[in-house]
């Protein structure tokens, strides 16, 4: 039995959903059979496998600041470990998730965390998918967004070919990725969403310039929460990457699920009354003994 470095006791679970793909989940111990706790949804980056949440060492601190706030996570093949957002991934994440929400049951709320490659389908899961209106937070570590960035220009890499269903030529680029650019989502889509990005000023894998940046002017205005957290001089990589970055994305989650406790009252205490008698003051019975 796992458990956290503060002792919190979990569990994981793993199934192949009909239809779907092979899924893995964990929930705190004291909450397994509780209904509507809220779900983190995991959409892994390229090449990640279906435990890539579970088992990367990066995401240690988070994984651990869920299960400690009795938040339960899901994540899965989503289609292939070089997707890139496409219809397979598309229809794998749902069928995970909703799997999922079936065996805990009550009505959850979400939050997506789209890892790199992972950041494509998670927009759309976001605004799209069919459990678009209980997405309460979005989170995009260092996300893909620009797809034509990726696919071309030719040579087309072989995994953006497959995972699209491209010719050698790319000439049939247009048509086979027709719906699945997000700088090409209708901004409304994002109206009342609330997002928070996390970027590494030195990323040159996926650069914020080309990716995250062009977004957040995309949808400019319609989220209620915007948020954007750089670090400074990160880059792609697990040891200095935006895995790192839990204070601020415990702190995104906290806000959207209503966990920021309320800050401390401030407490008067009457030590000694006085009465005033021909201008000066007489202590009465002191309220508090030395």
């Amino acid at each position: 039995m796992p458990t956290t470095a503060k002792g919190t006791a979990y569990t994981e679970f793993t199934a192949t959903p009909p239809g779907g793909e092979l899924t893995l989940w964990a929930i705190p111990d004291t909450l397994i059979g509780t209904p509507g706790i809220p779900i983190v949804l995991y959409t892994h980056g390229a090449s990640g496998g279906y435990n890539q949440f579970a088992t990367s060492s990066a995401w240690t601190g988070l994984r651990e600041w869920l299960i400690d706030n009795g938040i339960a996570w899901v994540e899965g093949v989503g289609g292939g470990p070089q997707a890139w957002g496409n219809l397979a991934q598309r229809n794998s994440y749902p069928i995970s998730l909703l799997y999922v929400m079936g065996i805990i049951g009550g009505s959850s709320p979400i939050i997506i965390l789209g890892r790199s490659m992972g950041g494509l389908v998670a927009y759309w899961l976001a605004t799209q998918s069919s459990f678009a209106s209980q997405v309460v937070g979005l989170v995009l570590s260092s996300a893909v967004t620009n797809l034509e960035e990726w696919i071309l220009p030719p040579p087309i890499g072989y995994e953006f070919r497959v995972a699209y269903g491209l010719a050698q030529d790319g000439l049939n680029y247009e048509e086979k990725t027709a719906g699945f650019h997000p700088l090409e989502f209708d901004p409304a889509l994002f109206a009342g969403k609330n997002i928070l990005s996390l970027v590494g000023d030195a990323d040159t894998t996926v650069p914020p310039t080309t990716n995250t940046y062009p977004m957040r002017e995309h949808w400019a205005g319609q989220p209620a929460i915007d948020r954007l957290e750089v670090r400074a001089g990160g880059d792609h990589s697990q040891g200095n990457g935006t895995y790192t970055m839990v204070a601020p994305m415990a702190a995104f989650i906290s806000d959207v699920l209503g966990l920021t406790p309320p800050p401390k009252p401030i407490l008067l205490r009457v030590l000694e009354e006085y009465i005033i008698l021909g201008g000066k003051a007489h202590v009465t019975t002191p309220l508090v003994t030395p």
